[in-house]
């Protein structure tokens, strides 16, 4: 009984700093919630206690980390996680810990780019697309200043949602939802 508990639980680790990670968190929560999984939000960010990240994962059997990683800690915590079966997903652009886990002997499945925010290979990997909304969000956390969409747009959707958001999960995921509805099933 206590293995189909934690199954059925999914933890998920993100970036409470930025919309970039708070719209991963809401992307994946979309994907999650197709499959019936209770899901826990753990918000981070790198001046946090890590230890108090494991323990609340403990009690689950699905992880994804969003936009973020546990620096120094990164590769034991992973290995943990992965060595336990859990099903852990880490999706993230930020390249120096993308570069160290290129050292680590082992793979952790997800998604990483450079030069892409975590929020868009979240939409990508996780839905099948990227709605313009999450595609601008993108484009201002990784200053791409040559976006298609043009940097005025993406300054002008960036400022009007984080007043609409305000870093809250549940908010980015109600006000998302329509741009992926086809996707939900």
């Amino acid at each position: 009984m206590c293995n189909i508990m934690k199954v059925n639980k999914t933890a998920i680790v993100y970036h409470k700093s930025d919309l970039d990670g708070v719209v991963s968190a809401a992307i994946a929560t979309m994907y999650e919630n197709s499959k019936n999984k209770d899901v826990i939000y753990i918000p981070y960010s790198y001046e946090d206690d890590v230890k108090k990240v494991i323990d609340k994962v403990d009690e689950c059997g699905v992880v994804y980390v969003l936009d973020v990683s546990f620096g120094a800690d990164s590769k034991t915590v992973f290995k943990k996680w992965l060595d336990e079966g859990k099903s852990l997903m880490w999706i993230d652009h930020h390249k120096g810990i993308i570069e160290d886990s290129k050292t680590w002997g082992f793979v952790v499945p997800g998604l990483r780019r450079v030069g892409v925010g975590a929020c868009a290979l979240a939409s990508d990997l996780l839905m099948g697309k990227v709605p313009a909304i999450v595609r601008c969000l993108s484009d201002y956390d990784v200053w791409n200043k040559d976006s298609e969409l043009g940097w005025d747009t993406v300054v002008a959707i960036q400022y009007a949602l984080r007043s609409k958001i305000r870093l809250n999960v549940l908010i980015a995921l109600s006000y998302l939802y329509d741009h992926f509805k086809e996707n939900m099933k």
